[in-house]
């Protein structure tokens, strides 16, 4: 009898992981990127070029000494106009944020939050502004007060008299900005509704899809096995992505931690679902039905879950792992990954600009790379047997996701958790055991409550060793903050790659040495680049503050507020967070007019004193 063993190909040192026309095909297409979005021309102006590509194409067919140059160029080609696509989509963007009102009509397609009965959803409308012309089947950035719940939101039709405005730049360095957030979703006007004008109405066609009734039946099996609020709205969250009315403080302990990637559908709930799928799908026989099965159910799963970003690439590389277990065809996981993120983005350029993509695909490719070169280390190898092989791989593919993912949780947010690493090794196997606790119950309860109650006490211990496990690491509150900080990460993520790719435990030290010494040189860099003078301006809510770097010590912010604005909270919040990065010893606060004052005086008391910062609300004339 002879056995053959198939699957993705791990751990291989010898074949490169990338064939070099599939390497080629990535850089070219991202040069035509960059070419298209340096120079921004439209798709009709790339008719021309790219039909002398493909006469050149037809023309290498006979000459073969032009398939390499043709290659080449068809893919700068294919890179240009996913690019042309991706401008030809995005919604313009204004400074300003000024006004119009407008009668919007149109059905809800997505609830982003809901709390204190104010939702945000993403509407597709028909838009009457006051003095232009009516906008059809517009997508709308709603926020709204409405009193039902999110389930009954969901495909309901919606109208309402609004406040309309196109997307703003949000010119804070640490968080995505507002144009970036409407483009990465096709959102084409933001609109607040005016209080006491919206209604909601049955929907206008014969009934809703048949996930949104499938999603209202899961829900409320979960209301009736979960007598624990937290754990019901935690298997909503993780199980089915639906954590609109997740609590706020349930929210800050994931994200203080590290772990609110949790909280989103991504690939690893779609990696633990295919896992459940492949385990129960065993005892068919028939390879192409077990693959066909496999298929329906992780895509299904997918679609149930509103289809994110991250579930749909895990779903196509669920399916491609699947696809080449069926014939047998050996791939590295690399290649794989890239192929699979190249092809959503082909089919939809915006996703490059959303940031639950850019964190998926940095994982994945962290994963396949940072962790698969520490899984092999020679220093893991003594660790022998299930449970210890287990660990093993499971800080492996923790450690290199979370350094892969630095950089960019640096760039848009800040701060880094210190101890995100060793909430990840702790609560991600939690999770997966919750996950499977929370389906079981839920699958149960819909053949009998009873039952499902019964499995639900399970979930529910889960759910409070995962709660006290994360409570104490967020108390600690230990983070890293500065404006160096993703150059510091990049750099710090591939020296690790670096070091990790030694072949012995003296060429490890010996590497980790040159990996530590250029993390150091490039802090050392940065740091002074950052010291030297600059102006920044940054603003919301109509209110904007200058920030000016007087020397290596000193910053001033000018304050500047329109007249009758008052700034809220959260505005304060972003000021005191965003100043207070700048690491410097003395930080003098000042209003441009008398109307600026009381912003001032309350970004002063905002802030007080910080650590060694010394801060001072001055008045100085221009």
């Amino acid at each position: 009898m002879v056995v053959q063993k198939y699957g993705i190909v791990s751990g291989t040192a010898r074949r490169s992981p990338l064939p070099p026309r599939l390497a080629l095909l990535f850089v070219a297409s991202t040069i035509g990127w960059a070419i298209e979005w340096l120079f921004q021309w439209s798709l009709p102006a790339l008719v021309l070029p790219v039909g002398a590509i493909i006469a050149v194409n037809f023309i290498a067919l006979r000459f073969e000494s032009l398939r390499q140059w043709s290659y080449l160029l068809s893919s700068i080609a294919i890179g240009m106009t996913m690019c042309a696509r991706l401008v030809g989509d995005v919604p313009p963007v204004s400074a300003r944020g000024a006004t119009m009102l407008a009668w919007l009509d149109g059905t809800v397609e997505d609830v982003l939050s809901y709390r204190d009965s104010i939702v945000r959803c993403i509407v597709r409308a028909r838009l009457d502004p006051k003095y232009l012309p009516p906008l059809q089947n517009a997508r709308v950035l709603l926020r709204s007060h409405v009193i039902t719940e999110p389930a009954a939101i969901e495909q309901q039709r919606i109208v309402a008299t609004v406040s309309i405005r196109l997307p703003r730049t949000n010119t804070f360095p640490y968080e995505p900005n507002e144009w970036q957030y409407a483009a990465a979703r096709g959102v084409d006007i933001v609109a607040y509704a005016v209080p006491g004008t919206t209604a909601m109405l049955p929907p206008t066609d014969s009934g809703r899809s048949w996930l949104a009734v499938i999603r209202q039946r899961i829900g409320s099996v979960s209301d009736s096995i979960f007598s624990d609020r937290a754990t019901r709205l935690l298997s909503d969250a993780l199980v089915f992505g639906q954590r609109e009315q997740l609590d706020r403080q349930i929210q800050e302990l994931f994200s203080r931690t590290g772990t609110a990637h949790l909280l989103s559908v991504s690939g690893f709930h779609v990696g633990v679902i295919a896992t459940i799928i492949a385990v129960l799908s065993t005892p068919i026989r028939h390879r192409l039905l077990r693959y066909l099965v496999f298929c329906l159910c992780v895509w299904s799963y997918v679609l149930l879950t509103g289809a994110s970003p991250p579930s749909v690439r895990a779903g196509i590389a669920a399916s491609a792992v699947a696809l080449a277990l069926h014939f047998q065809r050996w791939v590295h996981p690399l290649q794989a990954v890239l192929i699979t993120l190249w092809t959503m983005i082909a089919v939809e350029p915006r996703l490059v600009l959303s940031v639950s993509f850019q964190m998926s695909a940095v994982a994945v490719v962290g994963i396949v790379t940072i962790g698969e070169r520490l899984r092999v280390l020679p220093l893991w190898q003594s660790w022998e047997g299930r449970f210890r092989s287990a660990l093993r791989t499971s800080t492996s593919i923790t450690l290199g996701a979370t350094l892969a993912t630095a950089p960019i949780v640096a760039w848009y947010f800040g701060s880094l958790p210190v101890l995100s690493l060793l909430a990840n090794i702790v609560v991600v196997p939690l999770a997966s055991l919750f996950i499977l606790a929370s389906g079981a119950s839920i699958a149960a309860g819909s053949i009998s409550i009873e039952l499902g109650k019964f499995y639900a006490g399970t979930a529910t211990a889960i759910a409070h060793t995962m709660l006290g496990v994360i409570e104490p690491i967020a108390a600690i509150g230990w983070t890293l903050s500065g404006t160096t900080l993703p150059v510091v990460s990049f750099v710090s993520a591939v020296g690790v790659w670096y070091a990790a790719g030694a072949r012995s435990s003296r060429h490890l030290l010996f590497r980790t040495g040159i990996a530590t010494v250029s993390a150091i040189l490039v802090w050392q860099i940065a740091t002074s680049v950052e010291r030297l003078p600059w102006r920044r301006e940054i603003a919301a809510d109509r209110i904007s503050v200058i920030v000016e770097r007087i020397d290596a010590n000193t910053l001033l912010a000018t304050v500047r507020t329109a007249d009758h604005v008052a700034p809220s909270a959260r505005t304060l919040d972003k000021f005191a967070d965003y100043l207070m990065t700048q690491h410097s010893r003395r930080l003098y606060i000042r209003p441009s007019n008398h109307s600026s004052l009381a912003t001032a005086r309350a970004l002063f008391e905002r802030i007080g004193v910080a650590g060694s910062t010394t801060v001072s609300l001055v008045r100085w004339s221009n």
